[in-house]
């Protein structure tokens, strides 16, 4: 069964995660519009990339959120970092875990390499 303080921290990091997600939503809409504009990207590349922002900003504001929450720090200097170093770490995952094309350059770069060198 979850306590009364372990609730406060659920709602607060689910309000952050919210929050999060709104505005790295409405950043990317931003970018997505300007692109819309001058064609370099499709309506559905724009709205993909607008669902997968609002989705890492949002779980990554939640996790940092969380985290320094539980670790009930009383200094506002070490939870600012704290949480800037968690959101940051859990973001960066998030990015590179969606950036297959990222695994397939590598690849490529490889194979690139290994016929050169024959």
């Amino acid at each position: 069964m979850v306590d009364n303080e372990n609730k406060k921290l659920l709602s607060m990091s689910l309000a952050m995660g919210i929050t999060g997600a709104i505005i790295g939503g409405a950043i990317q809409t931003a970018k997505g519009i300007k692109n819309l504009r001058d064609g370099s990207e499709t309506k559905g590349e724009v709205a993909s990339k607008v669902l997968k922002e609002s989705a890492g900003s949002g779980i990554s504001t939640a996790v940092g959120a969380a985290t320094i929450g539980s670790l009930k720090t009383t200094s506002p200097i070490l939870g600012g970092l704290g949480f800037a170093a968690v959101t940051m770490g859990t973001k960066y995952l998030w990015d590179y875990a969606l950036r297959p094309d990222l695994k397939k350059i590598e690849g490529e770069d490889k194979a690139a390499l290994a016929e050169d060198g024959k």
